[in-house]
C-alpha cells in the first residue's frame, strides 16, 4: 500500500489501512473469514481491493487515495492470485528462463471511483522464481537530466540479480535507484519486496 501525499494525513490513512487488513479472520476481517462451518475462507483479492476501495472514497479521506498490490499465494501450487489497484506492475523473474518481465496490472487507485470492479491476474511461480514489487518511487525516481529510470530500468536492475541470494538483490535494487538520483534525491519513498519461491 502506497497512500498519496505526506506528512500527518497521509500517515494516519496509511495506518488505518493497516489496521483494516488485520490477517485474524473475524466476520468483519477483509482478508479473511470464518464460513458457517467455522472453516476459514480467504477472500479474493479482487474482492479485497473493491471493499476497500467501498470503505476509502477520496471525498472521505481528504482527497487522499492509495494505490495497492495485494495477492494470495499458493506455496504448494505456485499459483499466485493478485489485483493492482494504481500500484507499479511486479516484476517476475523465472528462473528457467534467467530474465525479468513485467506482469500485467491494471486498476484504479483506492478511493478514486466509486463502485468499481478490480480484475484479478493469476501466474504460476515455479520453484527458484523471484517476485519483486516495489513502490513508484523506484521507477519515477529521476537523474540529474530529469529523466525517470522507468519501467525498464527497474527490470535490467532485476536482471543483473541473477545469481544474487535474494537479500542481495533487493540491495542491488535499491542501489541502482540510489544511484540514478544520487545528484536531486528521491522524489518519493522508495519500497521494495522480493519473494522467492521455495524449492
Amino acid at each position: 500500500v502506497d497512500v498519496s501525499g505526506h506528512g500527518v494525513a497521509s500517515s494516519l490513512l496509511s495506518v488505518t489501512v493497516a489496521r483494516s487488513l488485520t490477517r485474524q479472520a473475524t466476520t468483519t476481517s477483509i482478508l479473511a473469514r470464518p464460513d458457517e462451518d467455522g472453516n476459514i475462507v480467504v477472500t479474493p483479492p479482487g474482492i479485497v481491493a473493491a471493499e476497500l476501495n467501498q470503505r476509502f472514497p477520496m471525498e472521505d479521506q481528504g482527497d487522499l487515495y492509495f494505490t495497492m498490490f495485494y495477492g494470495t499465494l499458493n506455496i504448494k501450487t505456485g499459483e499466485l492470485r493478485y489485483v493492482s489497484a494504481g500500484h507499479p506492475p511486479p516484476v517476475l523473474l523465472q528462473k528457467s528462463e534467467g530474465k525479468a518481465q513485467l506482469l500485467p496490472a491494471e486498476g484504479f487507485a483506492i478511493g478514486w471511483i466509486e463502485d468499481i470492479e478490480y480484475d484479478e491476474e493469476t501466474v504460476k511461480l515455479e520453484a527458484g522464481d523471484r517476485l519483486f514489487l516495489f513502490s513508484d518511487g523506484g521507477p519515477e525516481a529521476m537523474d540529474k537530466d530529469l529523466e525517470e529510470l522507468g519501467d525498464e530500468g527497474m527490470l535490467q536492475s532485476i536482471n543483473e540479480t541473477v545469481g544474487k541470494s535474494l537479500d542481495d538483490a533487493v540491495a542491488h535494487v535499491k542501489e541502482t535507484v540510489d544511484e540514478w538520483c544520487r545528484v536531486n534525491g528521491p522524489k518519493d519513498d522508495v519500497s521494495i519486496l522480493a519473494v522467492e519461491m521455495p524449492s
